[in-house]
């Protein structure tokens, strides 16, 4: 089974209760039997298709209502539909509109308290539910360190004892019953190469041996047992971007 990669764009696995690409794609609760790409950025204009892969081709989805076009919003499946939040118009605004995808149509809820506006942020399934972490405010740009879970159609700030600096551009994936976090771009457009894991509390994770250099902007999925994460790039004020092309796994 591929993993398929998108920046910019919101994409997620329509594939039963699993944002991870695990087996055989399945119908989904958005009808899609693959992953759903919604939006992003090209030829100097942002986005606001819907298409669906079921591992071979591309398919535009049509609906009668979608969410505003936008760039660097975030998707991932509940276990019953998929979830879509926030992102950026261009010029602005910045979002904090949630919307779903059911069997074949975009529907946005009613929400008393939703989550603050926020672009480049992070969100991932854990079978039940999503957890939504970090970003950027729309105010100053200034990367955050929130959490958020999604559940039974609502949003709901999450406590922990610990939680990682606040950060943006990060990358978050489905780990067993809970969400695998790495790297980002912090406070002070710091890379970072720290790793976390979400089971209804942050814990930091040590990992033995090697670990992926410090980046921001990776792409990460789960993959059987395995997460996989996937290049991004490190900025240097002295040396400028480099941009890395190494996949890690993580079991």
């Amino acid at each position: 089974m591929r993993i398929v990669l998108s920046f910019v764009a919101a994409l997620a696995l329509g594939c039963g209760a699993r944002t991870e690409l695990r087996g055989n794609p399945t119908p989904s609760s958005s009808g899609c039997s693959g992953v759903v790409l919604f939006g992003g950025y090209s030829a100097g204009a942002v986005l606001a298709d819907t298409w669906c892969w079921d591992g071979t081709t591309w398919t535009a989805m049509t609906t009668s209502t979608a969410p505003t076009a936008r760039q660097d919003a975030v998707m991932a499946n509940d276990g019953s539909e998929l979830v879509l939040y926030a992102g950026e118009g261009t010029p602005g605004p910045v979002f904090s509109d949630t919307w779903t995808l059911g069997a074949s149509e975009w529907s946005q809820p009613s929400l008393a308290s939703p989550p603050p506006p926020r672009v480049w942020a992070a969100l991932a399934s854990t079978g039940a539910g999503v957890v939504l972490f970090g970003g950027e405010g729309a105010d100053s740009l200034q990367p955050t360190a929130d959490t958020w879970v999604w559940s039974a159609g609502a949003w709901a700030a999450a406590k922990s004892a610990v939680s990682p600096p606040a950060r943006s551009q990060h990358a978050m994936t489905r780990w067993k019953n809970g969400v695998l976090l790495f790297g980002g771009m912090g406070a002070g457009q710091a890379d970072l190469s720290d790793t976390w894991v979400w089971a209804d509390q942050w814990t930091q994770s040590s990992p033995f041996g090697a670990t992926p250099p410090a980046r921001q902007q990776s792409a990460m999925a789960t993959l059987g047992d395995r997460a996989v994460l996937f290049g991004g790039y490190a900025f240097d004020p002295k040396n400028g971007t480099s941009f890395f092309g190494d996949t890690w796994t993580w079991d």
